[in-house]
Protein backbone atom coordinates (compact mmCIF):
# COMPACT_ATOMS: atom_id res chain seq x y z
CA UNK A 1 0.00 0.00 0.00
CA UNK A 2 1.50 3.23 -1.25
CA UNK A 3 2.58 5.62 1.92
CA UNK A 4 0.27 8.46 0.18
CA UNK A 5 -2.70 6.24 1.22
CA UNK A 6 -2.99 6.15 5.09
CA UNK A 7 -3.42 10.14 4.71
CA UNK A 8 -5.80 9.25 1.93
CA UNK A 9 -9.81 9.40 2.62
CA UNK A 10 -10.49 7.93 -0.78
CA UNK A 11 -8.82 5.17 0.36
CA UNK A 12 -10.75 4.32 3.55
CA UNK A 13 -13.69 4.67 1.97
CA UNK A 14 -12.53 1.96 -1.23
CA UNK A 15 -11.67 -0.75 1.60
CA UNK A 16 -14.44 0.27 3.50
CA UNK A 17 -12.67 0.60 6.59
CA UNK A 18 -13.96 1.83 10.34
CA UNK A 19 -13.19 5.49 10.89
CA UNK A 20 -12.39 5.95 14.73
CA UNK A 21 -11.41 9.09 16.41
CA UNK A 22 -7.77 9.40 15.88
CA UNK A 23 -8.12 8.49 12.12
CA UNK A 24 -10.47 11.18 11.68
CA UNK A 25 -8.53 13.64 13.47
CA UNK A 26 -5.67 12.58 11.49
CA UNK A 27 -7.64 12.85 7.77
CA UNK A 28 -8.86 16.23 9.01
CA UNK A 29 -5.34 17.80 9.98
CA UNK A 30 -3.23 15.75 7.64
CA UNK A 31 -5.01 14.63 5.14
CA UNK A 32 -2.87 14.78 1.43
CA UNK A 33 -2.05 17.98 0.53
CA UNK A 34 -1.12 17.52 -3.46
CA UNK A 35 2.22 20.51 -4.35
CA UNK A 36 2.32 22.39 -7.34
CA UNK A 37 4.47 19.28 -8.93
CA UNK A 38 2.16 17.02 -8.61
CA UNK A 39 0.67 15.54 -11.91
CA UNK A 40 -3.34 15.27 -12.15
CA UNK A 41 -4.14 12.80 -14.41
CA UNK A 42 -5.84 13.57 -17.66
CA UNK A 43 -9.87 13.31 -18.84
CA UNK A 44 -10.34 13.87 -21.96
CA UNK A 45 -12.99 16.48 -22.64
CA UNK A 46 -15.45 17.39 -25.68
CA UNK A 47 -13.36 20.53 -26.91
CA UNK A 48 -9.88 19.16 -25.18
CA UNK A 49 -8.32 17.28 -22.30
CA UNK A 50 -8.47 18.75 -18.88
CA UNK A 51 -7.25 17.64 -15.57
CA UNK A 52 -8.00 18.67 -11.76
CA UNK A 53 -7.38 22.38 -10.69
CA UNK A 54 -4.95 22.75 -7.89
CA UNK A 55 -6.50 26.20 -6.84
CA UNK A 56 -9.81 24.14 -6.11
CA UNK A 57 -8.64 22.77 -2.86
CA UNK A 58 -7.35 26.52 -2.28
CA UNK A 59 -11.04 27.54 -2.92
CA UNK A 60 -12.96 25.25 -1.04
CA UNK A 61 -10.84 24.08 1.92
CA UNK A 62 -13.43 21.61 2.82
CA UNK A 63 -12.87 19.83 -0.50
CA UNK A 64 -9.52 16.72 -0.47
CA UNK A 65 -8.25 15.07 -3.34
CA UNK A 66 -7.45 11.13 -3.05
CA UNK A 67 -5.60 9.55 -5.09
CA UNK A 68 -6.12 6.49 -4.62
CA UNK A 69 -9.43 7.53 -6.09
CA UNK A 70 -8.36 10.18 -8.53
CA UNK A 71 -11.16 12.01 -7.91
CA UNK A 72 -12.13 14.46 -4.74
CA UNK A 73 -14.21 14.65 -1.91
CA UNK A 74 -15.87 16.72 1.19
CA UNK A 75 -13.76 15.53 3.95
CA UNK A 76 -16.38 17.32 6.63
CA UNK A 77 -19.53 15.64 4.95
CA UNK A 78 -17.88 11.99 4.47
CA UNK A 79 -16.36 11.90 8.29
CA UNK A 80 -19.47 13.30 9.82
CA UNK A 81 -22.48 12.43 7.51
CA UNK A 82 -25.00 14.54 9.18
CA UNK A 83 -28.07 13.73 7.14
CA UNK A 84 -31.03 15.97 7.32
CA UNK A 85 -33.44 14.05 4.53
CA UNK A 86 -30.91 14.35 2.13
CA UNK A 87 -29.50 11.28 0.19
CA UNK A 88 -26.15 11.12 -0.02
CA UNK A 89 -24.31 11.66 -3.49
CA UNK A 90 -21.39 13.51 -5.12
CA UNK A 91 -18.27 14.73 -2.70
CA UNK A 92 -19.90 12.15 -0.17
CA UNK A 93 -20.29 8.41 -1.21
CA UNK A 94 -18.77 8.95 -4.92
CA UNK A 95 -15.86 11.01 -5.69
CA UNK A 96 -16.40 14.37 -8.19
CA UNK A 97 -15.32 13.55 -11.53
CA UNK A 98 -17.08 16.02 -13.54
CA UNK A 99 -14.05 18.84 -13.92
CA UNK A 100 -13.93 17.08 -17.50
CA UNK A 101 -17.04 19.86 -17.81
CA UNK A 102 -15.77 23.14 -16.15
CA UNK A 103 -19.34 24.47 -16.02
CA UNK A 104 -20.68 21.24 -13.97
CA UNK A 105 -17.98 20.79 -12.05
CA UNK A 106 -18.92 24.64 -10.69
CA UNK A 107 -21.94 24.14 -9.99
CA UNK A 108 -22.13 20.78 -8.51
CA UNK A 109 -19.77 22.67 -5.93
CA UNK A 110 -21.93 25.28 -5.22
CA UNK A 111 -24.79 23.39 -4.34
CA UNK A 112 -23.13 21.06 -2.30
CA UNK A 113 -21.39 24.15 0.00
CA UNK A 114 -24.53 25.60 0.40
CA UNK A 115 -26.65 22.55 1.24
CA UNK A 116 -27.72 22.21 4.59
CA UNK A 117 -26.06 18.97 4.69
CA UNK A 118 -23.12 20.31 4.22
CA UNK A 119 -23.48 23.07 6.81
CA UNK A 120 -24.40 20.67 9.40
CA UNK A 121 -21.63 18.17 8.83
CA UNK A 122 -18.87 21.54 9.16
CA UNK A 123 -20.37 22.34 12.29
CA UNK A 124 -19.74 18.68 13.64
CA UNK A 125 -16.17 19.03 12.29
CA UNK A 126 -15.39 21.91 13.71
CA UNK A 127 -16.63 21.00 16.95
CA UNK A 128 -15.13 17.64 16.46
CA UNK A 129 -11.47 19.29 15.78
CA UNK A 130 -12.08 21.56 19.07
CA UNK A 131 -12.80 19.02 21.62
CA UNK A 132 -10.28 16.57 20.13
CA UNK A 133 -7.44 19.12 20.81
CA UNK A 134 -8.89 20.07 24.30
CA UNK A 135 -10.73 17.32 25.40
CA UNK A 136 -12.56 19.53 28.67
CA UNK A 137 -14.40 22.00 26.23
CA UNK A 138 -16.78 18.93 25.04
CA UNK A 139 -20.41 18.65 25.11
CA UNK A 140 -19.92 14.79 27.05
CA UNK A 141 -16.91 16.15 29.45
CA UNK A 142 -19.09 19.12 30.53
CA UNK A 143 -21.60 17.11 31.52
CA UNK A 144 -19.89 14.66 32.97
CA UNK A 145 -18.39 17.22 34.99
CA UNK A 146 -21.55 18.93 36.10
CA UNK A 147 -22.59 15.91 36.93
CA UNK A 148 -19.79 14.71 38.52
CA UNK A 149 -19.96 17.61 40.64
CA UNK A 150 -24.16 16.77 41.54
CA UNK A 151 -23.18 13.45 42.69
CA UNK A 152 -20.58 15.02 45.01
CA UNK A 153 -22.74 17.57 46.52
CA UNK A 154 -26.11 15.21 47.06
CA UNK A 155 -23.42 12.62 48.52
CA UNK A 156 -22.42 15.67 51.47
CA UNK A 157 -26.15 16.66 51.94
CA UNK A 158 -26.94 12.97 52.58
CA UNK A 159 -24.01 12.16 55.12
CA UNK A 160 -25.13 15.84 57.18
CA UNK A 161 -28.67 14.10 56.81
CA UNK A 162 -27.48 10.72 58.10
CA UNK A 163 -25.38 12.01 60.98
CA UNK A 164 -28.49 13.81 62.42
CA UNK A 165 -30.60 10.27 61.57
CA UNK A 166 -27.54 8.40 63.98
CA UNK A 167 -27.65 11.45 66.47
CA UNK A 168 -31.36 10.46 67.01
CA UNK A 169 -30.89 7.70 67.34
CA UNK A 170 -27.81 7.30 70.03
CA UNK A 171 -29.43 9.44 72.37
CA UNK A 172 -32.83 7.85 71.98
CA UNK A 173 -34.47 11.02 70.23
CA UNK A 174 -38.07 10.45 68.24
CA UNK A 175 -37.43 12.13 64.76
CA UNK A 176 -40.42 13.28 63.88
CA UNK A 177 -42.53 15.40 66.52
CA UNK A 178 -46.18 16.17 66.89
CA UNK A 179 -46.67 18.78 63.21
CA UNK A 180 -45.16 18.16 59.92
CA UNK A 181 -42.97 20.59 58.26
CA UNK A 182 -42.51 20.87 54.84
CA UNK A 183 -39.68 22.42 52.87
CA UNK A 184 -41.34 25.26 52.48
CA UNK A 185 -41.79 26.60 56.45
CA UNK A 186 -38.19 24.67 56.64
CA UNK A 187 -37.02 27.75 54.38
CA UNK A 188 -38.89 30.14 56.03
CA UNK A 189 -36.68 29.74 59.41
CA UNK A 190 -33.57 27.98 58.49
CA UNK A 191 -31.54 30.81 59.62
CA UNK A 192 -32.91 30.84 63.26
CA UNK A 193 -31.82 28.60 64.93
CA UNK A 194 -33.79 29.56 68.00
CA UNK A 195 -37.36 29.23 66.14
CA UNK A 196 -39.35 26.72 67.31
CA UNK A 197 -39.72 23.25 64.97
CA UNK A 198 -42.15 20.50 64.35
CA UNK A 199 -39.38 17.95 65.12
CA UNK A 200 -36.13 17.17 66.36
CA UNK A 201 -34.85 16.42 62.98
CA UNK A 202 -35.31 19.57 62.06
CA UNK A 203 -33.98 21.10 64.97
CA UNK A 204 -30.79 19.51 64.31
CA UNK A 205 -30.77 20.60 60.75
CA UNK A 206 -30.87 24.10 61.49
CA UNK A 207 -27.96 23.54 64.06
CA UNK A 208 -25.96 22.00 61.50
CA UNK A 209 -27.39 25.13 59.12
CA UNK A 210 -25.91 27.59 62.32
CA UNK A 211 -22.45 25.54 62.75
CA UNK A 212 -21.49 26.28 58.80
CA UNK A 213 -22.65 23.26 57.14
CA UNK A 214 -22.94 25.38 53.43
CA UNK A 215 -23.50 22.90 51.27
CA UNK A 216 -26.97 21.53 53.22
CA UNK A 217 -27.75 25.43 53.92
CA UNK A 218 -27.50 26.07 49.67
CA UNK A 219 -29.39 22.83 49.15
CA UNK A 220 -32.09 23.76 51.71
CA UNK A 221 -32.44 27.07 50.76
CA UNK A 222 -32.07 26.34 46.57
CA UNK A 223 -32.06 22.63 45.75
CA UNK A 224 -35.54 20.99 44.20
CA UNK A 225 -38.87 20.32 46.61
CA UNK A 226 -38.78 16.95 44.78
CA UNK A 227 -35.33 15.69 45.78
CA UNK A 228 -34.90 17.69 49.48
CA UNK A 229 -33.59 14.21 51.15
CA UNK A 230 -35.47 14.99 54.53
CA UNK A 231 -39.06 13.40 53.85
CA UNK A 232 -39.81 10.73 56.02
CA UNK A 233 -39.74 8.26 53.82
CA UNK A 234 -36.17 9.15 53.13
CA UNK A 235 -35.79 8.95 57.27
CA UNK A 236 -37.40 5.37 57.19
CA UNK A 237 -34.79 4.40 53.94
CA UNK A 238 -31.85 5.79 55.91
CA UNK A 239 -32.53 4.02 58.99
CA UNK A 240 -33.23 1.16 56.73
CA UNK A 241 -29.97 1.31 55.59
CA UNK A 242 -28.59 1.96 58.69
CA UNK A 243 -29.89 -1.21 60.07
CA UNK A 244 -28.74 -3.36 57.28
CA UNK A 245 -25.29 -2.33 58.16
CA UNK A 246 -25.31 -3.12 61.60
CA UNK A 247 -26.94 -6.43 61.04
CA UNK A 248 -24.00 -7.21 58.97
CA UNK A 249 -21.69 -6.68 61.53
CA UNK A 250 -23.79 -8.29 64.03
CA UNK A 251 -24.40 -11.51 62.00
CA UNK A 252 -20.11 -11.63 60.90
CA UNK A 253 -19.60 -11.68 64.99
CA UNK A 254 -21.75 -14.27 65.11
CA UNK A 255 -21.17 -16.08 62.59
CA UNK A 256 -19.82 -19.56 63.29
CA UNK A 257 -20.39 -19.02 66.96
CA UNK A 258 -23.07 -20.87 69.34
CA UNK A 259 -25.79 -18.32 69.99
CA UNK A 260 -29.18 -18.53 71.83
CA UNK A 261 -32.65 -17.14 70.69
CA UNK A 262 -34.53 -14.08 72.60
CA UNK A 263 -38.14 -13.57 71.41
CA UNK A 264 -40.89 -12.13 72.45
CA UNK A 265 -44.45 -10.93 71.25
CA UNK A 266 -45.40 -7.29 71.06
CA UNK A 267 -47.68 -4.84 69.11
CA UNK A 268 -46.58 -1.46 67.79
CA UNK A 269 -48.18 1.93 67.44
CA UNK A 270 -50.61 0.27 65.05
CA UNK A 271 -51.48 -2.65 66.44
CA UNK A 272 -49.76 -4.97 64.00
CA UNK A 273 -48.35 -7.77 65.83
CA UNK A 274 -44.96 -8.44 66.01
CA UNK A 275 -41.72 -10.69 67.21
CA UNK A 276 -39.30 -9.37 68.37
CA UNK A 277 -35.97 -10.98 67.30
CA UNK A 278 -32.36 -10.78 69.22
CA UNK A 279 -29.51 -12.69 69.62
CA UNK A 280 -27.02 -13.62 72.43
CA UNK A 281 -23.84 -14.75 71.72
CA UNK A 282 -20.06 -14.83 72.47
CA UNK A 283 -17.77 -12.17 70.91
CA UNK A 284 -14.33 -13.91 70.11
CA UNK A 285 -12.78 -10.51 69.33
CA UNK A 286 -13.46 -8.90 72.67
CA UNK A 287 -14.66 -11.58 74.53
CA UNK A 288 -17.56 -10.45 75.59
CA UNK A 289 -21.25 -11.93 75.69
CA UNK A 290 -23.43 -9.84 73.61
CA UNK A 291 -27.05 -9.74 73.94
CA UNK A 292 -27.85 -7.56 69.65
CA UNK A 293 -31.22 -6.57 68.66
CA UNK A 294 -31.95 -8.28 65.07
CA UNK A 295 -35.41 -7.02 63.75
CA UNK A 296 -39.33 -7.00 64.36
CA UNK A 297 -40.98 -9.27 62.69
CA UNK A 298 -44.49 -8.71 61.51
CA UNK A 299 -46.46 -11.68 61.83
CA UNK A 300 -50.62 -12.44 61.94
CA UNK A 301 -50.68 -14.93 64.06
CA UNK A 302 -48.78 -15.67 67.40
CA UNK A 303 -49.09 -19.43 67.65
CA UNK A 304 -46.19 -21.63 68.91
CA UNK A 305 -46.44 -23.07 64.95
CA UNK A 306 -46.05 -19.80 63.85
CA UNK A 307 -43.25 -18.23 65.81
CA UNK A 308 -41.38 -21.60 65.42
CA UNK A 309 -41.44 -21.30 61.57
CA UNK A 310 -40.76 -17.41 61.91
CA UNK A 311 -37.74 -18.00 63.63
CA UNK A 312 -36.11 -21.15 61.56
CA UNK A 313 -37.03 -19.00 58.37
CA UNK A 314 -35.36 -16.21 59.92
CA UNK A 315 -32.13 -18.24 60.74
CA UNK A 316 -32.10 -19.27 57.02
CA UNK A 317 -32.05 -16.37 55.86
CA UNK A 318 -29.34 -14.69 58.29
CA UNK A 319 -27.09 -18.27 57.40
CA UNK A 320 -27.26 -18.65 61.09
CA UNK A 321 -26.94 -22.68 61.16
CA UNK A 322 -29.30 -23.75 63.63
CA UNK A 323 -27.03 -27.11 65.15
CA UNK A 324 -25.21 -23.98 67.05
CA UNK A 325 -28.65 -22.39 68.64
CA UNK A 326 -27.87 -23.82 71.94
CA UNK A 327 -30.99 -22.13 74.15
CA UNK A 328 -34.72 -20.31 73.03
CA UNK A 329 -35.95 -17.29 75.45
CA UNK A 330 -39.07 -16.64 75.72
CA UNK A 331 -40.95 -14.29 78.01
CA UNK A 332 -41.68 -16.97 80.39
CA UNK A 333 -39.85 -17.20 83.66
CA UNK A 334 -37.89 -20.98 84.53
CA UNK A 335 -38.80 -22.30 87.79
CA UNK A 336 -35.77 -23.33 90.11
CA UNK A 337 -34.71 -22.97 93.49
CA UNK A 338 -32.56 -20.28 93.03
CA UNK A 339 -35.18 -17.63 91.67
CA UNK A 340 -38.25 -18.73 94.58
CA UNK A 341 -38.39 -19.03 98.16
CA UNK A 342 -40.36 -22.46 97.69
CA UNK A 343 -41.40 -24.04 94.46
CA UNK A 344 -44.09 -26.01 95.65
CA UNK A 345 -45.51 -22.75 96.91
CA UNK A 346 -45.07 -21.21 93.34
CA UNK A 347 -47.74 -20.30 91.15
CA UNK A 348 -46.35 -19.71 87.50
CA UNK A 349 -48.16 -16.80 86.00
CA UNK A 350 -47.43 -15.12 81.84
CA UNK A 351 -48.91 -12.67 79.81
CA UNK A 352 -51.87 -13.33 77.50
CA UNK A 353 -49.73 -13.32 74.34
CA UNK A 354 -51.50 -15.27 71.87
CA UNK A 355 -48.36 -18.00 72.09
CA UNK A 356 -48.88 -18.01 75.39
CA UNK A 357 -52.71 -18.69 75.46
CA UNK A 358 -52.00 -21.34 72.77
CA UNK A 359 -53.25 -24.65 73.53
CA UNK A 360 -50.43 -26.36 72.89
CA UNK A 361 -48.58 -23.94 75.07
CA UNK A 362 -51.24 -24.37 78.25
CA UNK A 363 -51.22 -28.39 77.69
CA UNK A 364 -47.08 -28.30 77.69
CA UNK A 365 -47.01 -26.96 80.97
CA UNK A 366 -49.76 -29.04 82.50
CA UNK A 367 -47.28 -31.91 81.52
CA UNK A 368 -44.88 -31.18 83.29
CA UNK A 369 -46.86 -30.97 86.50
CA UNK A 370 -46.22 -27.07 86.87
CA UNK A 371 -49.02 -24.94 88.97
CA UNK A 372 -50.25 -22.04 86.55
CA UNK A 373 -52.97 -19.64 85.93
CA UNK A 374 -54.48 -20.33 82.99
CA UNK A 375 -56.68 -19.11 80.90
CA UNK A 376 -60.07 -20.08 82.56
CA UNK A 377 -58.22 -18.53 85.56
CA UNK A 378 -56.07 -15.16 83.72
CA UNK A 379 -58.43 -11.86 85.35
CA UNK A 380 -59.38 -9.69 82.12
CA UNK A 381 -56.63 -6.64 81.09
CA UNK A 382 -59.06 -3.73 81.57
CA UNK A 383 -58.75 -0.72 84.46
CA UNK A 384 -62.19 -0.69 85.02
CA UNK A 385 -61.21 -3.79 87.62
CA UNK A 386 -57.49 -4.12 87.83
CA UNK A 387 -56.13 -0.78 90.19
CA UNK A 388 -52.58 -2.02 89.33
CA UNK A 389 -52.84 0.25 86.05
CA UNK A 390 -54.07 3.27 87.90
CA UNK A 391 -50.68 2.99 89.90
CA UNK A 392 -48.59 2.47 87.02
CA UNK A 393 -50.21 5.54 85.26
CA UNK A 394 -49.43 7.69 88.25
CA UNK A 395 -45.78 6.88 88.37
CA UNK A 396 -45.57 7.66 85.07
CA UNK A 397 -47.06 10.77 85.18
CA UNK A 398 -45.10 11.85 88.46
CA UNK A 399 -41.71 11.07 86.90
CA UNK A 400 -43.04 12.71 83.54
CA UNK A 401 -43.43 16.19 85.64
CA UNK A 402 -40.15 15.66 87.52
CA UNK A 403 -38.22 15.39 83.90
CA UNK A 404 -40.45 18.40 82.51
CA UNK A 405 -38.58 20.49 85.46
CA UNK A 406 -35.49 20.24 84.52
CA UNK A 407 -33.64 22.43 82.29
CA UNK A 408 -29.69 21.21 82.75
CA UNK A 409 -28.11 19.28 79.81
CA UNK A 410 -28.84 15.75 81.31
CA UNK A 411 -32.23 16.45 81.45
CA UNK A 412 -33.01 12.92 79.37
CA UNK A 413 -30.01 11.10 80.71
CA UNK A 414 -30.45 8.23 81.96
CA UNK A 415 -29.71 8.78 85.60
CA UNK A 416 -32.12 11.54 85.81
CA UNK A 417 -34.51 9.19 84.90
CA UNK A 418 -33.32 6.78 87.38
CA UNK A 419 -33.45 9.36 90.23
CA UNK A 420 -36.57 10.44 89.68
CA UNK A 421 -38.45 6.99 89.43
CA UNK A 422 -36.58 6.18 93.10
CA UNK A 423 -37.95 9.35 94.10
CA UNK A 424 -41.86 8.93 92.88
CA UNK A 425 -41.37 5.21 94.53
CA UNK A 426 -40.12 5.84 97.79
CA UNK A 427 -43.00 8.57 98.48
CA UNK A 428 -45.70 6.72 97.44
CA UNK A 429 -44.77 3.86 100.15
CA UNK A 430 -45.54 6.05 102.77
CA UNK A 431 -48.93 7.47 101.03
CA UNK A 432 -51.42 4.94 102.30
CA UNK A 433 -54.20 7.04 101.19
CA UNK A 434 -53.31 6.85 97.41
CA UNK A 435 -53.59 2.69 97.81
CA UNK A 436 -56.54 2.38 100.59
CA UNK A 437 -58.65 4.94 97.94
CA UNK A 438 -57.83 2.63 94.95
CA UNK A 439 -59.01 -0.34 96.96
CA UNK A 440 -62.01 1.16 98.26
CA UNK A 441 -62.76 1.69 94.69
CA UNK A 442 -63.63 -1.95 93.77
CA UNK A 443 -67.34 -1.88 94.88
CA UNK A 444 -68.24 1.58 92.31
CA UNK A 445 -66.05 -0.39 89.66
CA UNK A 446 -67.97 -3.55 90.07
CA UNK A 447 -71.31 -1.87 90.07
CA UNK A 448 -69.99 0.62 86.81
CA UNK A 449 -68.49 -2.23 84.76
CA UNK A 450 -72.23 -4.49 85.59
CA UNK A 451 -74.13 -1.22 84.58
CA UNK A 452 -72.23 -0.59 81.12
CA UNK A 453 -72.99 -4.39 80.89
CA UNK A 454 -69.00 -5.35 80.97
CA UNK A 455 -68.44 -2.32 78.37
CA UNK A 456 -66.62 1.37 79.15
CA UNK A 457 -67.01 3.20 82.16
CA UNK A 458 -65.32 6.14 83.37
CA UNK A 459 -62.68 4.09 84.84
Amino acid sequence: VPEANHFDVGYYLFIKSQINDDLKYSLLTNHFKPDNKYKFPTLKGEDRNRHFQLKWLTENPFLVYSPCIEGCYCINCVLFPNVFGQSLGVFVETPCFLYKHLKHYSKTVNRHSKSQFHRGSTMCADNFRRTFEQPSLSIVSLIDKERFELIERNKAVLLSIIKIVITCARQNMPLRGHREEKLIDIRKTLNCVDSSSGSNFVALLKQRVDSGDEVLKCHLENGPRNSSFISGLVQNEIIECIHETILKNILRRSKDCVYCIIVDETTDTSTTEQISFSLRYYDESTNDIREDFITFIDTVSCTGESIANIILDYLKRYGLPLDNCVHLYTCAISLNEENVIDVDEVIFVHDKAPCMKANMTQQLIKDNNIKFWGNIIWPGNSPNLNVAEHIGTIIKDEVDKRMLSETGSDRYSEETLKKYIVDVLQNMETDTELFENRLRSYPSRLRAVKKANGGHTDY
